[in-house]
Order: C-alpha cells, then sequence, then structure tokens
C-alpha cells in the first residue's frame, strides 16, 4: 500500500491513516476459542508453577511431580 504511492510517507506524517481498510494480522485470530481457553489454562497452571504453587487443573500432570 505504501510502496504504491509515492506520497504515502508525507500524508502519514501529516496524520492521514494511510493504512485505513488495510486488513492486517490483528484483524484475523485463527485461534479457535477452544484453543484459546486451553492456552489461558496451561499458562495460568505455569504462573501457578513458577511461583510456587502447586500445579493443578488439567494441565498438572504436564508437570514434574515437584510442581503438582
Amino acid at each position: 500500500m505504501a510502496l504504491g504511492d509515492p506520497q504515502a510517507e508525507s500524508r502519514w506524517f501529516e496524520g492521514e491513516d494511510v493504512f485505513a481498510g488495510v486488513v492486517t494480522d490483528e484483524d484475523i485470530d485463527p485461534t479457535p476459542p477452544e484453543t484459546a481457553a486451553a492456552e489461558i489454562a496451561f499458562q495460568e497452571t505455569l504462573w501457578a508453577v513458577a511461583h510456587g504453587e502447586a500445579a493443578s487443573g488439567h494441565f498438572a500432570g504436564s508437570f514434574p511431580a515437584w510442581a503438582r
């Protein structure tokens, strides 16, 4: 988009949103909700273990015995 318009840089510096309407990776979330929920649950368990708490829940078996 920017490379196709020689004036894009100057318009950008003037405050114009030269990328308005362009689809970005942020607009597309390929992660299914159930996968996102599982990732969050794992991260919460990892956080607990890293802070000295016992691992519990669905992912408790993913950690060494000392963390359970």
